[in-house]
């Protein structure tokens, strides 16, 4: 019998290749689990390659129309010095933000949000980069409520309190004639 060939202990390489694929499932649970938006984006066109369901909920976009749109569609057309920033971040310093900017819904109106990212490059050396979009709708909404709740209070307050100090102030100016020592 001749045999032609060799044997090779492939264990370890297979044990590197199970931990690698769990390695990967892990994290695409915590991208498709985060509750922040996360896009992947192509650097020079804008392009989304991936987004998380996340983003796709307060935007109110379904996947695919998304997917066929670019990131810069996603701003208000009033934001293109911000725009400009952005990239000039990316180029300089290989991110950008936070910054605090509105997000464009699929209805047409917009949303605040604070939004990060950091430039990176794949296999190919293909600039990309990974936006976090961050929904602050709630804290708008919670801190809005805190300072209408402040005005309330305090102009509660200071109504009765400016009654009381003028009263006071009429009976220190002597308006009801000598007080009793003991009023001093």
């Amino acid at each position: 019998v001749i045999w032609h060939g060799y044997i090779a202990d492939i264990d370890d390489s297979k044990r590197t290749e199970i931990a690698l694929q769990q390695s990967e499932a892990q994290l695409r649970r915590l991208y498709e689990l985060s509750p922040i938006g996360i896009a992947l984006t192509e650097f020079r066109t804008g392009n989304f390659l991936d987004v998380n369901e996340a983003l796709l909920k307060p935007t109110g976009y379904h996947r695919d129309d998304l997917m066929a749109m670019d990131f810069w569609q996603l701003l208000p057309g009033d934001t293109e010095s911000r725009q400009q920033e952005i990239i000039r971040s990316l180029k300089s310093e290989k991110r950008f933000g936070p910054y605090e900017m509105a997000i464009r819904r699929a209805d047409g109106c917009n949303y605040p949000a604070v939004m990060q990212g950091v430039k990176i490059y794949d296999a190919s050396g293909r600039s990309l980069v990974w936006t976090l979009i961050e929904d602050i709708s709630e804290r708008k909404k919670v801190d809005r409520m805190k300072n209408e709740f402040i005005a309330t209070v305090s102009h509660e307050l200071r109504t009765p309190l400016t009654s009381i100090a003028g009263s006071l102030g009429l009976l220190a100016g002597g308006s009801l004639g000598q007080l009793p020592r003991q009023v001093d």
